[in-house]
Order: structure tokens, then C-alpha cells, then sequence
């Protein structure tokens, strides 16, 4: 279980808030050379710098692509001036037709169905539409059945923060694997975030990973092998952070069995990583390529 800051919270908020009604066919589908009249948001987007314009470009060409290879429905891009957001989404609701398939970008729970896949492409509107700055990759698949592993991956580039210095955007890394739990809903089981917590009581202990997230990602995403050690080392900081509260006595051990069940559920999380790391490594590279467009 993490906690992630605050900005990276409202900034989740926004993506659920992104919705579209349109039901644009896959002859619309996008490449480089073709970009339809459904997309002319696009054209007039003015970006506060080159990085930032050039990341968009190849995050959109990447996700039109991926979506006319798989058949993903591809809606407008659009502004949408409440959650001061350019949004462009595309989306499989595997055959369910109701807008609630694809308005959801976080994608998982009751009304999302087994393989159900989406990608999602934002920029920030800075004051005035179109001005706009940084980016949010998004992308999702739901598990098809109890044995398989769904993904959540939202990487935010140069994000609007509070108190920054013009030009001077916040960095954000996140990636949710989830499965199907005995009573058949999608379940986190296993997360990458800038911090990592353990709900001991009514008083969680969490820990603030040193370095930067997405350096991290690197490695995360280099191999399978790179994927364990990176996961395991965070789980060896938390395990740390647990067994050293308890020896200050900052926890107290009420029932003689929270520090043994702590040190079970990380245990449990670095078998969940040995065992599936192939798997969830492949769900996380294979379909997107996540080192093109950083």
C-alpha cells in the first residue's frame, strides 16, 4: 500500500475526470502522416517548450499505432476547460458499449471488463487554452482471468506544481499491477510508486524512497532480473523501516504478532515478485514501447 503526495493525487483526479461520448470508428485511427480533422485540437496547441512538444508528438504517434494494431476506438482529442486538460483517449471496452468502458482511465473495478485496455495522452492548459505544458502518458489492461496480471502505467512529465519556478515542472512515475481476487474484482497487488507503506494499525509506516523514480524505472524496465532487484530493494527499505520502529518502540506489538505479520506480508510480496516477474515485466514493456518517449 502507498501514499503518494499530494499533487500526484489531484493530478489522478484529473485523469479520472477525462470522459468522451464520441464513438469514433478505427478508420480513424492516427499515424504521423494522417492527422485527422477529429484531432485538430492539436494543431493549435502552443507548448511552453520543444521537450515537452516533441514527447507529445511521439507519445501520440506511439499510441496511434499501438491502437490500430490492437482495434482500440479511438476518440476526438479535447480540451476540457473544468479540469484544464488536452485529452486524447483511446480505449477497448471488449464489446460493453456503455460510455462507462472507456471514460475511466484508472480502469479497474466491477464495470470494466476482463481485457479491457485503454491509453491515455495529456497535456496541461497553463493559463489560457492553448497554451499548454508537460505531459501525462497513460496506459492500461485489465486481467482476462485469475491466473493473468493487469497494468496501470501513468508517467506525468513536467507537471504545473505549486510553487515551482517557471519552467521547472514536477516528474511523476506510477505503475499499479493488479490481479482478480476471489470475488472476481480487479485488486492491486503490487505497486511502483515514490513511496512505500505498510498499514501497521491505525498508524501506517511508510517510507520516502531516496533518488528519483524514474531513474529507478530505468532499471525496472531494463529485464526481468532488473524488475526483482529493483522491487526487492524497496521491500528491503520497508522491512528496515518496519523492524526499527519497533526496536525505538515507536510501535507498539499489542497481540505479540504485528511485526511477524508485517515481516510475512513483505515476504509474500518478494515471492509475488520472483515468481511473476517475467510475466509483469512483459506486461509492462511489450505493448508500449515506455523507453521511446520520455
Amino acid at each position: 500500500m502507498l501514499y503518494r503526495p499530494v499533487l500526484l493525487m489531484v493530478i489522478a483526479l484529473l485523469v479520472v475526470g477525462c470522459s468522451s461520448d464520441s464513438d469514433s470508428s478505427l478508420e480513424n485511427s492516427t499515424n504521423e502522416q494522417n492527422m485527422p480533422a477529429n484531432d485538430s485540437v492539436k494543431d493549435l496547441l502552443q507548448f511552453s517548450n520543444p521537450e515537452d512538444a516533441q514527447r507529445f508528438q511521439c507519445i501520440y504517434d506511439q499510441f496511434s499505432v499501438v491502437a490500430q494494431a490492437n482495434g482500440l476506438t479511438e476518440n476526438d482529442m479535447q480540451h476540457f476547460e473544468t479540469d484544464q486538460l488536452v485529452s486524447k483517449l483511446w480505449c477497448d471496452g471488449k464489446g460493453n458499449k456503455d460510455s462507462l468502458s472507456c471514460q475511466n482511465p484508472l480502469f479497474s473495478g466491477p464495470l470494466k471488463n476482463a481485457g479491457s485496455q485503454f491509453m491515455l495522452l495529456q497535456t496541461f492548459v497553463v493559463s489560457d487554452f492553448p497554451e499548454v505544458t508537460g505531459t501525462v502518458q497513460s496506459f492500461g489492461q485489465n486481467p482476462v482471468d485469475e491466473s493473468a496480471w493487469g497494468i496501470n502505467f501513468n508517467r506525468t512529465r513536467n507537471a504545473p506544481s505549486i510553487g515551482a519556478q517557471d519552467g521547472d515542472g514536477a516528474d511523476f512515475l506510477s505503475i499499479q499491477f493488479s490481479r482478480l481476487n476471489d470475488n472476481g474484482e480487479f485488486q492491486n497487488e503490487l505497486i511502483f510508486d515514490q513511496n512505500i507503506g505498510y498499514p501497521l494499525g491505525a498508524k501506517p509506516v511508510v517510507v520516502d524512497l531516496p533518488g528519483n523514480t524514474l531513474d529507478d524505472f530505468t532499471q525496472l524496465s531494463a529485464s526481468p532480473e532488473l524488475f526483482i532487484s529493483t522491487f526487492e530493494a524497496r521491500y528491503d527499505a520497508l522491512q528496515t523501516e518496519i523492524e526499527s520502529k519497533f526496536e525505538l518502540g515507536e510501535l507498539v506489538d499489542d497481540t505479540g504478532s504485528e511485526l511477524s505479520n508485517a515481516l510475512a506480508y513483505i515476504d509474500g510480496q518478494r515471492e509475488v515478485i520472483r515468481t511473476n516477474a517475467p510475466q509483469l515485466h512483459a506486461l509492462l514493456t511489450n505493448s508500449i514501447d515506455v523507453a521511446l518517449c520520455q
